[in-house]
């Protein structure tokens, strides 16, 4: 074949492949069904002894024990676009949510793989800012302890995962947290606090992952929440979220991992750590970066270097909401002055 018809070919090739990428053709569908069924693990560590023990004991305590919806608002929260104009507290509230969330169907076939290069540097001391803002979280369903990360978006509402709030395979709220800011393995320089009180989108609620311990690609974009400290309680430290996010922005994902935890009086204990990493892809709400997540970092910030300004927060390895627009960026507004 000579040069010139061999370069005709190769066009005529990349504008056929291209036409169907761009479709409704079966080969785009397909591909685009296989990013939306694309998966990833949500594991969270456990936590034992004595700390979950004083978790247990204070929910079982509690003046305002978790409450999930009834039959009646669930229903109506099920209607089609309810999801998306609702948030629920753990108190069985149905709340109206002042910004507008959507859920898109349009997903690039373009699917990025996570970093398996460890770059985590342990940060020590933990009470210099933004550091100081993160905190560590154990949580509980009433019987076992799991353990995520957050921050402090104000003086005492902590920004987290949602999948370290509310269970969606099982469709119930955790019974309690426990927020431990800058957390040091055994040293804990602000104390701890414990709530029964948070909050997360009626469309995570309406998700339907595939198991308890992993969450779908087309999901990501819902996986935030807020947990509500008592109206009393005034933490100095805190992180504001961005107005934008790019493409090739670099970042730090910073968390909690629980294989970097230890032992001690039949308690884990923890350390913080960050990753270094670029933002791949932004496309239905939802990041895709390469810095080096593992599990227990569930809910820690990703931020902008020198900046420290919130893009996202760790959902899964490579996976994480994008916080950066009027949507989310409202709501966890809107769920933070409920309590002020």
């Amino acid at each position: 074949m000579k040069k010139s018809s061999l370069t005709i070919f190769r066009i005529i090739v990349s504008l056929f492949l291209i036409l169907i990428l761009c479709s409704n053709h079966p080969v785009a569908q397909a591909a685009e069904k296989k990013v939306i069924n694309a998966q990833q693990s949500i594991t969270m560590p456990r936590v034992e002894g004595e700390r979950l023990n004083k978790l247990l004991n204070y929910v079982r305590k509690s003046k305002h024990p978790v409450k999930n919806l009834n039959t009646r608002d669930l229903k109506k929260l099920g209607q089609e676009s309810s999801p998306y104009e609702y948030s629920i507290s753990s108190q069985g509230d149905l709340i109206k949510s002042n910004t507008s969330l959507h859920s898109s169907n349009q997903f690039n076939s373009i699917f990025l793989q996570p970093n398996t290069t460890d770059n985590r540097v342990q940060i020590n001391p933990t009470t210099s800012f933004p550091y100081n803002a993160i905190a560590q979280i154990d949580f509980t369903d009433g019987t076992y302890g799991y353990s995520c990360t957050g921050w402090f978006v104000d003086h005492n509402t902590v920004v987290t995962a949602a999948h370290c709030v509310y269970n969606a395979y099982n469709k119930k709220f955790y019974q309690g947290w426990a927020v431990y800011p800058a957390e040091n393995g055994t040293d804990l320089p602000y104390g701890g606090e414990y709530t029964t009180e948070a909050y997360v989108s009626g469309g995570w609620q309406n998700t339907t992952p595939p198991s308890g311990e992993s969450i779908y690609y087309k999901d990501v974009g819902f996986d935030y929440a807020v947990i509500n400290l008592s109206i009393n309680t005034n933490f100095p430290n805190h992180l504001s979220i961005n107005s934008s996010v790019n493409v090739n922005d670099d970042i730090y994902s910073v968390g909690y991992p629980g294989d970097k935890s230890f032992q001690s009086n039949g308690s884990y204990y923890y350390y913080m750590y960050r990753s270094y990493g670029i933002i791949g892809k932004i496309e239905s709400s939802t990041i895709t970066h390469d810095a080096f997540v593992t599990a227990g970092m569930s809910g820690g910030p990703i931020m902008r270097p020198n900046s420290w300004g919130i893009v996202s927060l760790n959902s899964t390895s490579s996976w994480g909401p994008q916080l950066a627009t009027d949507g989310p960026r409202g709501l966890i507004q809107q769920w933070g002055s409920i309590n002020q």
